[in-house]
């Protein structure tokens, strides 16, 4: 199973997560609005605190997110902490 963080309007995942679903924000205009109509298994939640029990997920998928953090090295290993795999 997959899991796309920082999904967007293009989600890659079997679950989608987004810190924006369904609420208004004048940044980013309808973007909100449209984002569940198209999303397979929306989930809203931050990047810092996924909301899944440890290895879950056979691969965790982000694009276009990491370069907006504040604190990448944190939500790196929180995607780690969810992803089946070995390090």
């Amino acid at each position: 199973m997959i899991l796309d963080v920082g999904c967007g309007v293009h989600p890659q995942g079997h679950v989608n997560v987004d810190l924006y679903f369904n609420e208004p924000s004048p940044d980013l205009k309808d973007r909100d609005v449209l984002l569940t109509k198209n999303i397979p298994n929306p989930v809203k939640a931050t990047v810092y605190m996924l909301p899944f029990q440890e290895k879950v997920f056979t691969k965790v998928y982000s694009r276009a997110l990491i370069e907006h953090l504040h604190f990448p090295r944190m939500a790196i290993e929180e995607m780690l902490r969810v992803a089946n795999h070995e390090v």
